[in-house]
């Protein structure tokens, strides 16, 4: 197994939204082709960004080979806990 601890990749996202998860899915195939490339098992979504029409999208070494259902599953966890963080926050600004 090589050093590495972490994949990243990432592209421009496509203008038609129905080509979203083809294109998903081929970051996917191509971090998960690296990741065999460098002796890894499998891999896990450790990071996923979406800003000003680009995508990055991360791994690391995991157990099994990642899927565009995991993916969606990883995202919807971050999203649960960046609603939960802003719960959390105090309203800035605010002095009572």
């Amino acid at each position: 197994m090589s050093a590495a601890y972490e994949i990243a990749y990432g592209g421009r996202a496509p203008a038609d939204p129905g080509e979203n998860s083809k294109f998903h899915q081929q970051l996917i195939d191509d971090m998960t082709a690296e990741a065999a490339r460098c002796g890894w098992e499998g891999s896990a979504f450790s990071a996923y960004q979406r800003r000003d029409g680009y995508v990055s999208l991360s791994i690391v070494p995991g157990a099994s080979r990642p899927t565009l259902e995991d993916l969606r599953n990883f995202r919807e966890e971050q999203r649960l806990a960046d609603e939960a963080e802003a719960r959390e926050q105090p309203e800035q600004g605010r002095l009572c």
